[in-house]
């Protein structure tokens, strides 16, 4: 194998990543009907790629038409079901965000941790959690046992981001 063409593997992977990631990204804000407007989203945010890239990448990512004709990925809509289901038969209570601790830097910044608390029965707790992992950000804590889940984060957004989505779900 020459030094070129391992070059554009290596690039190639890149642009797969970098597509998938985008294409997952805007599935449901964009609602792609035919991978041509796939193919021109990606364009539009300086990646080149083939149509026949495009169908490969998205029946390897599982992303196929809905009934409504338009693009999604059929895993996360399961695993929403499947959060959904353990939601419900768990019968858990997903309280608002509060402030777990404030944090004074020298420079006098404020740094808050704040936290979600989930109530649900016994026995479900780390199935659920495992589960829920799929929807926390890069950078959290968590406890979880005795019908508990404590799920920690940095910053206001995520931790109601993650609150908003629990609640979507739940309401499924």
């Amino acid at each position: 194998m020459t030094k070129n063409t391992k070059l554009r593997l290596k690039n190639d992977l890149k642009n797969e990543k970098k597509s998938i990631e985008l294409i997952k990204k805007n599935l449901k804000k964009m609602k792609f009907r035919t991978q041509q407007e796939i193919i021109d989203f990606l364009e539009n945010n300086n990646i080149h790629i083939s149509q026949g890239s495009v169908s490969t990448y998205l029946n390897e990512n599982n992303i196929h038409k809905n009934e409504d004709g338009y693009y999604e990925d059929v895993n996360a809509r399961s695993r929403e079901y499947l959060v959904n289901e353990l939601l419900l038969k768990s019968h858990a209570k997903i309280f608002e965000p509060k402030i777990y601790g404030v944090d004074l830097n020298q420079d006098n910044s404020v740094n808050n941790l704040y936290f979600i608390f989930i109530k649900l029965d016994l026995g479900y707790e780390n199935f659920l959690y495992e589960v829920l992992s799929d929807y926390l950000p890069k950078e959290f804590s968590y406890l979880v046992g005795h019908g508990c889940i404590q799920i920690f984060i940095n910053t206001k957004k995520n931790i109601n981001v993650l609150y908003n989505k629990l609640n979507n779900i739940k309401e499924m």
